[in-house]
C-alpha cells in the first residue's frame, strides 16, 4: 500500500492499511501537483487576485505545458506519477496495490491510460471519494474500466442531482476493498484512497470540495 505523503491522503491511508493488516508506505511521486503561488487558492480566488494571475491561469488551462507561478508543470507531474506506477506494476506483478493520491495525479494516469492529451484532464471531473479503475500492465497496455464511480457510497443518484447534494455531503465512510487494478481519487482538500493491481484503484474521502482549490500542502 502506497500513499502520497500529504496529510489529507495519508490520514486516509492509515485506517485502510490497518483494516488489511498492511503498512502505508509514503511515496513522494503520488503528491499533488505543486501549484506554486496558487497553493490553497480556489480558481475564483486566483482569477480575482490580479490581472496577471488571471491571464496566467487562463493560459495554463489552455496549455498545460505552462507551469503555475513558481509551480510544477502538469506534464512533469504526469511523468513522475506514471513512472512510479510503472515501477509499482513491475515490482508487484499480479498483486493488488493500494494507492492514495490526489485529483491531479489520478487525472494524469487516466489520460495516460487512454492515450489522451493531458488537456483532456480538464474535461474529467472527479467527485470526492469516488472510484476510477484502470487495468494497468504498462503504459502501452492500459485500459480504463471505470471513472468517478460513487456506487460504494450507497448513493441512489449522482451527487450533482440535485445540486443541493453538493451542500449536503454526508462525510467519511469506510473504504471498500474492490477487486480492481488502478483505483484513484481525491480532489484538492479531500482525502482518498486507491487500490492498484497491475493497474486498479479505489478512493474515499471525508472533506467536501466547494470549488477547485489548488493545494499540495497538508
Amino acid at each position: 500500500m502506497y500513499s502520497s505523503p500529504l496529510q489529507r491522503a495519508y490520514q486516509t491511508a492509515i485506517p485502510i492499511a490497518e483494516r488489511h493488516t498492511l503498512e502505508a508506505l509514503k511515496l513522494d511521486a503520488l503528491r499533488e501537483c505543486n501549484f506554486g503561488t496558487w497553493e490553497g487558492l480556489s480558481r475564483a480566488e486566483v482569477l480575482a487576485s490580479s490581472p496577471e494571475d488571471a491571464r496566467h491561469l487562463l493560459e495554463w488551462e489552455r496549455d498545460l505545458a505552462i507551469a503555475p507561478p513558481a509551480g510544477e508543470r502538469f506534464a512533469d507531474m504526469q511523468r513522475r506519477v506514471c513512472a512510479a506506477v510503472e515501477q509499482l506494476a513491475r515490482a508487484h506483478s499480479a498483486q493488488t496495490i493500494v494507492l492514495v493520491s490526489h485529483v491531479g495525479p489520478i487525472k494524469g494516469l487516466l489520460c495516460a491510460a487512454m492515450g489522451a492529451p493531458l488537456t483532456s484532464s480538464l474535461r474529467i471531473f472527479l467527485d470526492p471519494a469516488t472510484i476510477s479503475v484502470v487495468d494497468w500492465q504498462d503504459m502501452a497496455h492500459a485500459t480504463v474500466r471505470l471513472v468517478n464511480s460513487h456506487a460504494h457510497l450507497g448513493r441512489q443518484e449522482a451527487r450533482w442531482i440535485p445540486l443541493v447534494e453538493m451542500r449536503q455531503w454526508d462525510g467519511y465512510r469506510n473504504a471498500h476493498h474492490l477487486r480492481l487494478r488502478i483505483l484513484l481519487e481525491v480532489a484538492p482538500w479531500i482525502l482518498a484512497s486507491c487500490i492498484l493491481k497491475n493497474g486498479d484503484l479505489t478512493s474515499t474521502s471525508h472533506r467536501r470540495r466547494t470549488d477547485t482549490q489548488y493545494s499540495r500542502s497538508q
